[in-house]
C-alpha cells in the first residue's frame, strides 16, 4: 500500500531512525530525546529537530528510558512539529 510506506518513511524521517509503535491501548516510541510535557490528554516528546505531540485521552506512562518509552491510552491524534 502506497500511505503506508509514505507514512512509513516519513515517522522514520522525523525520528532519524527511531520508530513509533501503535498497538491495541497505547504507543511506544523509540528514539525520543525526551519528554517536553506530559498530561492525561497530551504527551510532547523530544525529538532531535522536532517534536511528537500525541494527543488523546487517559494518557499514562509506563516506561520510560533514556530514549525509549510506552504510553498507554486512547489515542487520537499523532502530529510533528
Amino acid at each position: 500500500m502506497v500511505f503506508i510506506e509514505d507514512l512509513k518513511d516519513k515517522l522514520f524521517g522525523e525520528l532519524n531512525g527511531g520508530k513509533v509503535i501503535l498497538f491495541d491501548g497505547g504507543v511506544y516510541v523509540e528514539g525520543h530525546k525526551g519528554i517536553a510535557e506530559i498530561s492525561e490528554e497530551c504527551i510532547i516528546f523530544r525529538l532531535k529537530k522536532k517534536r511528537l505531540i500525541l494527543s488523546g485521552e487517559g494518557f499514562r506512562l509506563t516506561c520510560i528510558s533514556h530514549d525509549s518509552a510506552s504510553v498507554k491510552g486512547s489515542l487520537s491524534a499523532l502530529r510533528f512539529e
